[in-house]
């Protein structure tokens, strides 16, 4: 393997050096043999996932001059090649070859976008892309504890046990009165798979103008599934949280877990004493602090809780609360990328749409028809995120159907303290069957 990626090394940086000292005079290089050299040598590491790695542009059918800027004067091209050249190379050594800069990019794409396969089929996605959707995200953004998996399963340390303390005396030794228990969770990633297909004239024709749009969208929809897995997730396949009654929950439905379970999950099977029913009333004070008080000692901070709604819970119940906090008195902590819009009694609020509305037995249906709200408590620093990969964007051809196929994917997991046994964990609560119509 080392002596194979010496040779590309080198094969590499004679391209680098040949094109670099006839980059004012295309005419003299050999384009047919430096494309060949060139394919052969990223041929030998290329990915083995289809659509990684998509076929060299054509670069003999424009020669139009590129005017004005830094590559004035330089064919199209070679502005292309030159771009996919580099965006290969940075693939293949990223540490050695750094990625084509903005404006080599920019030069490279056409009217038509005839050479640029790889800008049009968006490789050109922000590299920040994932902590963008992070950010985004309502409820993510709010968990300090994340992970980059190093392994799947990634088996991690979730506390200890409790240390018993002793009153000290002089010339006396200590004892182990207490031995501690190590307590562990398992983060298994569950993958989360989008696709978006569009024609050869859309690609032809505006895939550039638009792709702003797409990558906000693919933002946007990857940060709120992050949310809906935290908060839905349930590996039951025969009786799931959120197709309850259904039977067998198909294999694709993207509540469906690999691993650990979500927030619902805890308080509504595991644990079904941290639930409290509101039995069809409007939300009250009475029915949070009943909660509150279910979590004991892990809300008492209240910087470590966090109060997630749905919509309707948030307009016709938290919004109707003495106890509620206007975005006036909460000031500057109300930012928008925490979702945090108010407070109730110094608890953050979160209203997310990931919280479907329930049937009566607090569970959402197979249909989602639910008619009854719910809300969450928790505390944050009791659940772990796990990413085993972040946004992996992957585009490939049907020429059948003269379609360009892009599919969006990450891995994550979600665990909560506890280790395997969750029947007594009191870190996470919920309120059920609230009145919301």
């Amino acid at each position: 393997m080392n002596a194979e990626l010496e040779g590309l090394t080198k094969t590499l940086e004679d391209i680098k050096v040949a094109f670099t000292n006839h980059k004012h005079d295309p005419a003299t290089i050999d384009q047919a043999a430096l494309e060949k050299a060139a394919l052969a040598a990223i041929e030998k590491a290329k990915p083995a996932r289809r659509g990684e790695t998509e076929e060299i542009p054509s670069v003999g059918q424009v020669s139009e001059k590129i005017v004005g800027g830094r590559y004035n004067g330089m064919a199209t091209r070679d502005a292309a090649f030159a771009a996919w050249l580099m965006t290969r190379a940075h693939q293949v050594m990223p540490d050695k070859y750094r990625k084509p800069n903005d404006e080599l990019v920019k030069a490279a794409m056409t009217a038509t976008g005839a050479l640029t396969g790889d800008e049009l089929v968006l490789h050109g996605l922000r590299p920040t892309l994932w902590d963008d959707v992070l950010l985004d995200s309502l409820v993510a953004a709010n968990l300090p504890n994340k992970i980059n998996m190093p392994t799947n399963p990634f088996v991690i340390p979730m506390g200890l046990g409790t240390l018993a303390w002793q009153k000290g005396v002089s010339v006396t030794g200590s004892t182990a009165s207490h031995q501690l228990a190590t307590g562990k969770s398992t983060l298994t990633a569950t993958e989360q798979i989008g696709e978006i297909d569009w024609e050869y004239d859309l690609e032809e024709d505006a895939i550039i103008a638009v792709r702003p749009t797409i990558e906000a969208r693919i933002r946007q929809s990857a940060a709120e599934q992050i949310d809906y897995f935290v908060i839905n997730a349930d590996n039951d396949t025969s009786n799931n949280i959120n197709a309850h009654d259904n039977g067998a929950s198909a294999a694709t439905q993207p509540f469906l877990s690999n691993g650990e379970n979500g927030l619902r999950e805890l308080f509504q099977v595991q644990n079904t004493a941290m639930s409290v029913d509101a039995a069809g009333a409007a939300l009250s004070d009475t029915h949070i602090l009943n909660a509150l008080a279910l979590l004991g000692k892990y809300a008492v901070n209240p910087k470590d809780l966090l109060f997630l709604c749905d919509v309707a819970t948030y307009f016709k119940g938290v919004c109707n609360l003495d106890g509620i906090q206007t975005l006036s008195d909460i000031g500057t902590s109300a930012v928008l990328l925490t979702g945090q819009v108010a407070a109730y009694r110094g608890y953050p609020i979160i209203v997310s749409a990931s919280i479907h509305r329930t049937e009566a037995d607090h569970f959402v249906d197979d249909a989602d028809t639910g008619t009854f709200g719910q809300a969450i408590l928790f505390n944050k620093n009791m659940w772990t995120l796990g990413y085993k990969r972040g946004i992996t964007v992957e585009v490939d051809r049907d020429i059948q159907k003269r379609q360009v196929m892009m599919v969006i994917s990450f891995r994550l997991a979600v665990c909560s303290h506890g280790g395997v046994t969750k029947t007594a964990l009191t870190h996470t609560a919920g309120i059920s069957h609230i009145l919301v119509t």
